[in-house]
């Protein structure tokens, strides 16, 4: 019994086709009315997409935390290439706050923001220790995820931005592709 994933975009109306053609691969994306599928190959015969060259620039969307980090990661471990990644997560000004934790004491972070909201003198909740913290925490983890490309082996280029928000998105990719023309 096959699964199927459908990924609709936020606003647009579900239209779930009451049956799928067999032909059809476990992931189906709407976008603006037209269905299209992603198609996985297996490592050893990738199909017609061919493997990066040590000229490309490869971009990603989501690329500094989470789920996209981890596959940034992977390919900087294994292509060594440019990596221009797009989020909405801003970088810190100055990173040397955020270096100087670990995944290991984060903790210790969190109580010092729990202290500074406190020495306000106005009554601190659960949410706003935790909405402070969140923020911290994700740029740590951009600053630490970019890190670990880099580590790897290759360049990364940040940029904050929406990908939801069209102008934006312009912008930072003309700005993308007067640096170099992106490949992936």
């Amino acid at each position: 019994f096959p699964v199927h994933l459908l990924d609709v975009p936020p606003g647009e109306p579900l239209q779930v086709p009451l049956s799928l053609p067999a032909e059809v691969p476990g992931e189906l994306a709407l976008n603006h009315g037209t269905w299209s599928s992603i198609i996985a190959y297996p490592e050893d015969n990738p199909g017609p997409v061919k493997p990066p060259t040590s000229a490309d620039r490869i971009l990603i969307s989501g690329g500094g935390q989470g789920v996209c980090a981890e596959v940034a990661i992977g390919i900087a471990q294994r292509y060594q290439r440019v990596l221009i990644l797009i989020g909405r997560t801003p970088l810190p000004e100055d990173p040397t706050e955020f270096r100087k934790y670990t995944l290991d004491t984060l903790p210790e972070k969190k109580a010092e923001i729990m202290e500074a909201l406190k020495s306000t003198g106005e009554k601190v909740t659960p949410v706003m220790v935790e909405a402070a913290f969140g923020q911290f925490r994700k740029r740590w983890e951009l600053l630490d995820n970019i890190s670990r490309m880099e580590a790897a082996g290759s360049k990364v280029r940040y940029i904050s931005c929406d990908v939801t928000e069209s102008d934006a998105m312009v912008a930072a990719l003309s700005d993308v592709h007067a640096a170099g023309e992106i490949t992936y």
